[in-house]
């Protein structure tokens, strides 16, 4: 395994468990594309989100990956765009590109 892909790996960690015990609920999303490629990214919600709820599709830059939209104090203000959405009764989905984000 790279050391960009544990980095990764343990950001998303870091970030999950700091939001665990909020009133925000995060599910990792996982997609099998028709070619094998592997697309991945995240759901953020309150807890009380209701089934019917709007949604909100976002992604990230050149070199970013879903992360961005939960990594607080990014200077393009990531965090701060999911949390209105997400206070807003928004179901925010954040996927990564193809070859970004946590592949294997």
């Amino acid at each position: 395994m790279s050391i960009i892909v544990r980095t990764l790996l343990i950001f998303k960690l870091l970030l999950v468990v700091q939001y665990a015990h909020s009133q925000n609920d995060i599910q990792q999303l996982t997609f099998e594309a028709s070619d094998g490629n592997r697309i991945t990214g995240f759901i953020y919600q309150k807890r009380q989100t209701p089934e019917e709820a709007p949604l909100a599709f976002l992604m990230h830059g050149l070199t970013g990956s879903s992360l961005h939209w939960l990594a607080p104090g990014n200077l393009s203000y990531g965090d701060q765009i999911t949390a209105y959405l997400v206070n807003s009764g928004y179901r925010v989905i954040a996927l990564d590109a193809r070859a970004h984000g946590v592949r294997k």
